[in-house]
């Protein structure tokens, strides 16, 4: 299996311990759209050894353009299921789980013991949830947003910056479904996000924490935005938990309203 690798193993940044390092990797994505998709299909390719996914969806033709795990035979199929099967085509002897639903109804089952978990969703609430999931397990987390020709990608960690330290108030923000999506905008944040889970999964995240890209292809701009953590945060430093109510522990300060 060495041959699959060997233009990545004579990489500088990897090497033979690298690659190792990512074959005993685990990862989460949650979506499998546009931006998840694509997340998971480099990820497989670049030997990253256990990839899990969630998904409640199935495919629409309207997917088509831009989510590149599925053709016109996958209509009706549900997402992750038909996402699997490409990934274990991509790359046979890597492990890949697949788990039907929201993230909100089986973060339990999915979100233990991964090393990074991957935004491959198109909504704030989603994103909210993963976040409180990133604290209360300690696990980083990587938020990616991609509408028109615009997007953004930020590792978060669970002891700040999180997504509430510079997203407090709820909001709603641009999606794919309001102001439509160039899909060559998605793969392209999609490949930013996974460069970066990579550099954290290699060991060399700490340069990344915090950094926000910023890409407008339409304007061909990039730029990095760093985000420091809020020491007023109610959640990384304050611990209350607004989404994850059914759960029940000393460490849990369950807010209201």
């Amino acid at each position: 299996m060495r041959e699959r690798f060997l233009r990545q193993i004579i990489l500088k940044g990897v090497g033979e311990g690298g690659q190792e390092k990512l074959f005993s990797s685990k990862v989460l994505v949650v979506g499998a759209g546009a931006t998840g998709c694509a997340q998971a299909e480099v990820l497989a390719r670049m030997g990253v050894g256990e990839i899990r996914i969630v998904d409640p969806d199935t495919v629409e033709e309207s997917n088509l353009h831009r989510q590149f795990c599925y053709s016109d035979e996958d209509l009706g199929a549900f997402k992750v299921e038909r996402a699997l099967k490409r990934l274990e085509k991509i790359h046979p002897h890597i492990k890949v789980l697949g788990a039907l639903g929201r993230i909100e109804e089986v973060w339990r089952d999915v979100a233990p013991g991964v090393d990074i978990i991957l935004d491959g969703t198109d909504c704030m609430s989603a994103r909210e949830f993963i976040n409180e999931v990133s604290v209360h397990l300690s696990i980083p987390w990587i938020f990616t947003g991609v509408a028109g020709s615009f997007g953004q990608s930020v590792l978060l960690s669970p002891d700040g910056p999180c997504l509430r330290c510079f997203m407090e108030e709820s909001i709603t923000p641009l999606t794919c479904d309001t102001e439509g999506v160039y899909p060559t905008a998605a793969v392209a944040l999609s490949m930013v996000a996974a460069h970066t889970a990579v550099k954290y999964l290699l060991g060399r995240g700490k340069e990344e924490l915090g950094v926000m890209k910023v890409l407008d292809m339409e304007h061909w701009t990039l730029s990095r935005v760093k985000i420091n953590p809020w020491r007023e945060c109610s959640l990384h430093a304050k611990r209350r938990f607004r989404r994850i109510s059914s759960f029940k522990g000393d460490d849990i300060n369950i807010e209201g309203g």
